[in-house]
């Protein structure tokens, strides 16, 4: 393992076009090319992805799959075959700015108790929004958020956004890799607060790193979205929360939060929540398993 080397990592699914124009920008990052490390995994594409990103980038360590894999799970392959002393996770739709990793590389080697940090986001299709990959979870009610009005500020948030996402390799050695049993999303707060509990800080810089497409993959089927979003997300409050605090976040979505949008906005999230609700009545164990293992260690 080099010193200072950084592994970027991220998973793919026919998306050859955004993985290209993202490969190309980490190509134009200041960071020492011998230093960088890439990692693609190519989720059963279709589309002829994995020969043009190694016709494209011969140096690419590419690694493919026959379906379309989870995040979480996607992201664990490449951990399996990074070398950096520093991880990356990022997604297929962002392109990286030139000076972003260096910055947060540089902020770590002086912070040795910092072990995941992010920094700003701005977006494609707005162009003038930029906001902080340092996001907060609400305890009593369950939802998540940005603040905003800490853009320009140090600050220590529930978890880094898994677009853009820095780690320590020593991090990960100590708490272990991500939680297959999250659908796609949710695996980078699991992480964060796991590290927090083996003594961690995680920190949000206010530095440019990438601009983010804004679930520009998961978008093309929201229902599946969503219901990834609700199993994920009930899966994570089974496993992480106190069993009084789980009890009340479920029972405030449910009779209130759930309601609401159902009949007031109409945004389509009733059914995925219900199946979100049923897979974890389902597989009920892998909550259970999780808390005992969290518990105990």
């Amino acid at each position: 393992m080099k010193s200072d080397s950084v592994s970027i990592i991220f998973p793919t699914h026919n998306s050859k076009l955004l993985a290209l124009r993202c490969l190309n920008s980490i190509t134009k990052l200041s960071y020492p090319k011998s230093k960088i490390q890439i990692i693609v995994i190519d989720n059963g594409s279709t589309d002829n992805t994995s020969n043009e990103l190694k016709l494209g980038f011969p140096r690419l360590n590419l690694i493919t799959n026959t379906t379309n894999t989870s995040f979480a799970y996607s992201i664990n392959q490449g951990l399996k075959a990074s070398t950096g002393e520093y991880v990356f996770i990022t997604n297929d739709d962002v392109q990286f700015e030139p000076n972003g990793i260096s910055e947060l590389v540089s902020f770590l080697k002086v912070h040795p108790q910092t072990g995941i940090i992010g920094g700003k986001i701005n977006s494609w299709s707005t162009p003038t929004k930029t906001t902080p990959s340092g996001y907060m979870f609400n305890y009593w009610t369950g939802d998540t958020y940005v603040p905003s009005e800490k853009i320009s500020k140090v600050y220590e948030p529930d978890w880094i956004q898994g677009c853009t996402l820095l780690v320590r390799r020593t991090v990960i050695d100590e708490i272990g890799p991500l939680d297959e049993n999250y659908a796609h999303f949710f695996e980078d707060l699991d992480l964060c607060i796991r590290a927090r509990r083996a003594g961690w800080k995680i920190l949000y810089l206010p530095v440019p790193t990438i601009w983010h497409g804004g679930s520009t993959t998961a978008n093309r089927n929201i229902a599946l979205k969503y219901t990834n979003w609700y199993k994920s997300k009930i899966y994570f409050v089974l496993k992480q929360l106190p069993f009084l605090n789980s009890v009340w976040i479920l029972l405030f979505q449910t009779v209130l939060v759930i309601p609401y949008r159902a009949l007031v906005l109409r945004d389509g999230r009733l059914l995925p929540y219900i199946y979100g609700i049923k897979w974890n009545v389902l597989y009920w164990l892998h909550s259970f398993k999780s808390r005992w293992l969290r518990v105990r260690t």
